[in-house]
């Protein structure tokens, strides 16, 4: 179902993409991938507050991620929610500072950067 959802993701069939994805979260209520397979699917089809709900989803079951709290704050910034966003990409640079000697520039690290500023 995973492989199946991805690929329909791939070639922009979003619709397949999404019931695929919702197949797997029946069978694996936990699954991180159905939920980020779901969160790009509604981001492609327009459906921001659903795309949303999935990318906090992600952050709590695996908060130590960055980039979940990366793609909620894309998300939130979009939505017009500034506040939210720069919390988000605050939460980015705080656990991948940490992580990274001097901070890095790489990926979404940079974009997570250029958003603030």
């Amino acid at each position: 179902r995973e492989a199946l959802a991805e690929l329909a993701l791939e070639a922009g069939a979003t619709a397949e993409a999404i019931a695929n994805a919702k197949h797997l979260l029946r069978l694996s209520p936990r699954s991180i991938a159905a939920r980020d397979i779901l969160s790009a699917a509604y981001l492609q089809s327009g459906l921001l507050p659903d795309a949303l709900k999935m990318a906090q989803e992600l952050c709590r079951l695996d908060p130590e991620e960055p980039l979940h709290h990366f793609k909620r704050g894309v998300l939130l910034q979009q939505m017009g929610q500034v506040a939210g966003a720069t919390e988000a990409y605050l939460r980015v640079l705080a656990d991948t500072d940490a992580e990274i000697d001097g901070g890095g520039g790489d990926g979404f690290i940079a974009e997570t950067r250029e958003a603030l500023e």
